[in-house]
């Protein structure tokens, strides 16, 4: 039961997640983050400096695990300007996706190219020796969104839930 939590946090850039007592399901905001998502209970909000080849960038983490099996999170992360406008988003995205498996030990198992409001994403499955993530990143000007579900049982992260959570990250307006 802890792998599922030990691959989380390596997903989430060495975030400790730790499960959550259910709480009222619904649409979750973050006006900071500029997106809403459907969440099945309330997440809990993690920042964490992580230390990058561009530098320090902080990572905004919305939590929420009902059991230690299965963890629902939406993130966020702003790159420096400059390193966006000299970068190409396929191979920043390229990037991410080769880290997310990286960093929990996984095979990419699955990929297509995806968009959410003209801005170029990916949508990725990760197979671990004990877990499986479904992966929706989206790179917006400079920032970098994932939405992530990570469980130990394949039929968590392919069920119709689960398509409805990732289906449900949705950009706000930007003021």
């Amino acid at each position: 039961m802890k792998n599922i939590i030990v691959i989380c946090t390596c997903l989430a850039a060495a975030v400790l997640v730790a499960a959550e007592p259910a709480t009222k399901a619904g649409r979750f905001a973050s006006k900071a983050g500029r997106f809403t998502i459907e969440m099945p209970g309330e997440p809990k909000e993690q920042i964490n400096k992580i230390d990058t080849a561009l530098g320090p960038i902080d990572l905004h983490l919305f939590v929420f695990s009902p059991d230690p099996n299965i963890v629902y999170i939406a993130s966020y992360a702003d790159y420096p300007e400059d390193v966006i406008k000299k970068s190409d988003s396929e191979k920043m995205l390229n990037g991410a996706r080769d880290g997310a498996v990286k960093n929990i030990n996984g095979k990419l198992d699955r990929e297509k190219k995806i968009t959410i409001d003209k801005h170029p994403g990916r949508d990725i499955s990760i197979v671990a020796d004990q877990a499986m993530a479904r992966v929706r990143m989206y790179l917006v000007d400079a920032r970098l969104y994932q939405v992530i579900l990570v469980s130990t049982s394949k039929e968590s992260v392919t069920s119709k839930d689960a398509e409805k959570f990732l289906d449900s990250f949705k950009l706000a307006d930007k003021r």
